[in-house]
């Protein structure tokens, strides 16, 4: 995903026939990041799955989530997994979406200029206020929120 496509994403009226679950949803925000800088790290899928993994969503509905994420990314586009994603989280989901997009966004210690340019748009797609989404990011970045600014 090229950084001009940003908008395209986040403006796209494109759906989706299903309906994701919570944590499909949470993915598919954090692997939007991920695809961001076209660069898939292992830090960046370890960080996810450590994130979502627990006792009912196991390393099995991990990978099915992923895959229908996967698929729905290829087939549908950014545009129509963002809208569908976003549909299902309520306000305190999607800062919870924004905090792991974060989270991978750092896997790899390194924040391209795509990630930073994604993650200033994402927090405004998902209408999480900018106070908010500035504690998330000093939260994560140890103090250092420049890490995130272009």
């Amino acid at each position: 995903m090229a950084t001009s496509d940003f908008d395209g994403v986040f403006s796209s009226s494109a759906t989706i026939p299903d309906e994701l679950t919570f944590k499909e949803a949470v993915l598919a925000i954090s692997a939007l990041v991920m695809w961001s800088d076209g660069q898939i790290k292992t830090e960046e899928l370890d960080t996810m799955s450590a994130f979502l993994m627990d006792k009912s969503f196991d390393m099995e509905a991990m990978k099915q989530a992923s895959i229908k994420v996967s698929q729905i990314y290829y087939a549908d586009g950014p545009g129509a997994l963002f809208n569908a994603a976003k549909k299902v989280l309520n306000a305190p989901q999607r800062e919870t979406a924004f905090e792991l997009a974060i989270k991978t966004a750092l896997a790899d210690q390194e924040v391209a200029q795509q990630e930073r340019d994604y993650v200033s748009a994402l927090a405004k797609a998902l209408d999480i206020p900018a106070k908010i989404s500035q504690q998330i990011i000093a939260e994560y970045t140890g103090g250092k929120p420049e890490l995130f600014n272009s």
